[in-house]
């Protein structure tokens, strides 16, 4: 139990301010060597080379500009309705026109990470989407408002204590104009690209079919940080057994040991709604638009991140999500628990505990969910 103050526990400090767009803060019993602090920035380096949405060289990147010769994408003609590409195998890409595929390799724990997309795709009926960049883009959050985001991140970053978890992620301002849409809203459904069915993937290789063969933008963040801050973990704990840490993100979190972590009022940011008591080696991970909203271009309409990508458009209903993955649960708690907690925005209320509070004021809690909400609606 919480016998000792945090800081008394876990004295040393481990930070990358730029990282992610959040910073990362690590709170560990012992002090790490140089090399492991080298060999951690080197993982985010090279995660954010791979999945950053707002980095011109990383691979998501260049697909979204198709620049498939600066990350070696390759192309092959794809025929039949029962097998999968030659050289990928599996049942990968099952179309019944004849057409083009092109693929993608990104690292061996990507399979992994795609395989979270898989699974809350299926569970939200689509909702959950990484294709949901390209209306992100459309509404005006692309690398022009990303811009002004991680330029604070150099400075004041505004995040929570490793004690304290909170919405993350870029506070924007007045999105870019001159959208093909005035409005900035999708004019159909139909015309949005879809995981599984336009993208899709064998493993770590990422497969683009359809009008995403020449280029698509993807936005992993759904997931992606808290899976970053499992790559981070496990080289802890390869590195230095038996030493007791605490990683926050941003407010994406996996500890070792017992915390109480303080869950950010989606309308107030110096206010608390609630507390968690997070047991050790769990994970636990927050979304909210609070942070993260913008008006779309001469609309003056106020729009958000979190986006239904069946419908392109902001989520109305839910102010914000939390939710936490037990420890044993799974290889990648604080992955699953991102995705999770995006996914309850989403309406997923099944699976792993979570709680949510409505635009309305009222409040969802699952029996499982260990906290104590103290506001009133």
């Amino acid at each position: 139990m919480q016998s000792q103050p945090l800081s008394t526990r876990l004295p040393f400090i481990t930070t990358m301010p730029k990282a992610v767009g959040t910073g990362i803060i690590i709170q560990s019993g012992e002090p790490f060597d140089e090399e492991l602090e080298r060999s951690l920035c080197e993982t985010v380096s090279n995660f954010e080379s791979a999945f950053s949405r707002f980095s011109a060289t990383s691979k998501v990147g260049m697909i979204a500009r198709s620049d498939f010769g600066g990350i070696g994408g390759s192309s092959c003609d794809i025929a039949g309705s029962v097998g999968g590409i030659d050289g990928i195998g599996g049942n990968a890409v099952t179309t019944a026109e004849r057409g083009k595929a092109r693929m993608i390799a990104f690292p061996e724990y990507a399979a992994a990470l795609f395989d979270i997309y898989d699974t809350f795709h299926a569970a939200t009926g689509g909702a959950f989407d990484p294709c949901v960049a390209s209306d992100l883009v459309r509404l005006g959050y692309g690398p022009d408002l990303a811009i002004g985001a991680h330029a604070n991140s150099a400075g004041a970053i505004s995040m929570g204590s490793p004690g304290s978890a909170s919405a993350t992620g870029p506070t924007g301002s007045a999105g870019p104009t001159g959208f093909t849409n005035p409005s900035g809203f999708r004019d159909s459904a139909t015309a949005a690209p879809r995981w599984g069915r336009d993208v899709t993937h064998e493993g770590p290789v990422l497969i683009l079919l359809g009008t995403a063969v020449n280029g698509v933008s993807l936005d992993f963040g759904a997931a992606g940080k808290g899976f970053l801050v499992d790559l981070l973990s496990r080289q802890i704990a390869g590195r230095m057994p038996g030493c007791d840490y605490v990683i926050d993100a941003g407010g994406d979190m996996y500890t070792t040991v017992d915390i109480t972590v303080a869950m950010e009022s989606p309308w107030d940011d110096t206010e608390a709604v609630g507390v968690v008591q997070l047991p050790a080696g769990s994970a636990l991970c927050a979304s909210s638009p609070s942070r993260r909203h913008w008006t779309v271009g001469d609309s003056l309409q106020q729009v958000h991140h979190l986006l239904d990508a069946l419908t392109g458009e902001p989520v109305r209903t839910v102010a914000a999500s939390w939710c936490m993955v037990p420890g044993g649960s799974t290889d990648w708690p604080t992955g699953w628990c991102d995705a999770q907690s995006t996914a309850a925005f989403l309406g997923l209320t099944h699976g792993f505990p979570f709680a949510r509070i409505m635009s309305d004021g009222s409040a969802q809690v699952s029996p499982r969910f260990p906290a104590r909400l103290h506001y009133q609606n």
